[in-house]
């Protein structure tokens, strides 16, 4: 009996040697890998002597996160690579001979590494299409490796990428990649984040804001021809503010293009552009003809301030074109009864047409001769039965460029019959 218990109690003092102290040959060729068999996890295996139970973990790492190998399991286990690490990159992984109540060796220590994150994500572009719009970004490399060339470098295929999200819109969208399309009329004033994320559960999350541009148009519905078209309007832009509430945005210096078009259906072309288009804009193209115009800001984006806004497109608005009166009169405008007396009329552009010579009665103007126009002149001689106002009407026509004149009635002139 006696035996006995001190056989016993040299087996637990060994036992108890051993952890508090007495060492074990340290696992070697140590090795990692991403492994995404069990989601995205990070393999380790290593060699050591057989039927020995091992510890795996963060070298420095917390002790939850301690992963225990039994001593009949193969040299392998997988880690959890968002564990939290308190100490500062480099990294390793490490394996020990050991179990729960401790280690009985050093420990063996994997290649270095670190936990890099990609950049921020760097926004591309807003290009509008229909009504859609999409948004486009890239994820830089990281700035700082401290170990290049790790073996847990590169992340396996379909574990990295950036999620968009807008907190104004509920349910909130996401999706995961490098682009992003939503409809243009949920979109600015708007303010969404892309979140850059990895398998190490590290994000960096950037935010651009989309705003809302609107422009007006005004235009005087005839002008002459030769003179200028007053094309006025505004840029307007808003923002998103605090609380989801848009306010008035000033961005930065934006172009805003004016387009002309022969008639509906016909292809807009460019007439000017205005550098800073901002609040307020004046054109003022020639007259040459009857035309539709618009003004234009196309979809713009400052990446240095990660802001963006939407293509600013106004309504189609049209200006009709009058000849320009260049001389409308009697060249004998005082004669005596019984004597002739030419009526003239000499307009811009040189217009081929039928002009309408008419004379004011009491009853209103009253249609006199019709004679025909060859380079924007007219003319009419004839005896005139007494003092009187005349005017001469030039019908709706095209000018030799093709472009519409609207018919117009010049200023009356008089004759005096003594």
């Amino acid at each position: 009996m006696v035996v006995v218990v001190c056989v016993w109690a040299v087996v637990v003092g060994l036992t108890g040697a051993a952890h508090a102290g007495v060492a074990d040959a340290p696992p070697t060729e140590v090795t990692i890998a991403w492994d995404t068999s069990h989601g995205v996890m990070i393999k380790v295996t290593w060699r050591d002597p057989p039927d020995t139970p091992n510890r795996v973990q963060f070298s420095g790492g917390q002790p939850e996160d301690i992963v225990l190998v039994a001593s009949t399991a193969a040299n392998e286990a997988l880690i959890n690579p968002q564990a939290q690490v308190s100490s500062p990159p480099p990294y390793r992984i490490s394996v020990e001979v050991g179990d729960a109540t401790g280690p009985t060796s050093p420990a063996g220590l994997s290649a270095e590494f670190d936990r890099s994150l990609d950049g921020p994500a760097v926004w591309d572009s807003m290009v509008p299409h229909g009504d859609l719009l999409t948004m486009a970004w890239h994820v830089p490399p990281a700035t700082t490796d401290h170990t290049p060339g790790d073996p847990l470098d590169s992340f396996p295929e379909g574990t990295t990428g950036s999620d968009p999200f807008n907190h104004c819109i509920t349910p909130q969208g996401t999706r995961e990649g490098t682009t992003y399309t939503i409809p243009i009329a949920s979109a600015p004033p708007t303010g969404w984040q892309v979140t850059v994320g990895n398998p190490w559960g590290t994000t960096v999350s950037k935010s651009v804001l989309f705003t809302r541009a609107t422009a007006s148009i005004a235009n005087p519905a005839t002008t002459t021809y030769g003179q200028p078209v007053a094309i006025t309007g505004g840029l307007r832009s808003t923002a998103l503010g605090g609380g989801c509430v848009s306010s008035p945005f000033s961005g930065p210096v934006r172009k805003v293009h004016l387009q002309a078009r022969t008639g509906t259906g016909a292809p807009w072309y460019g007439v000017g552009s205005i550098t800073d288009g901002n609040e307020v804009f004046r054109f003022a193209p020639t007259a040459t003809g009857a035309r539709q115009f618009r003004v234009v800001a196309s979809a713009t984006s400052w990446p240095a301030t990660w802001a963006a806004s939407n293509a600013a497109v106004t309504s189609a608005v049209t200006s009709q074109t009058l000849a320009w009166v260049r001389s409308a009169r009697f060249l004998d405008p005082a004669i005596r009864r019984g004597e002739r007396s030419t009526a003239h009329v000499w307009v811009s552009p040189g217009l081929s047409t039928t002009a309408l010579l008419q004379r004011w009665s009491p009853t209103g103007w009253v249609g006199v001769k019709q004679m025909p126009m060859t380079n924007g002149v007219a003319q009419y001689r004839f005896t005139p039965a007494a003092t009187g106002s005349w005017r001469w009407v030039i019908p709706t026509t095209r000018a030799p460029n093709g472009l519409a004149i609207a018919w117009t009635a010049t200023s009356p002139f008089s004759i005096t019959v003594a």
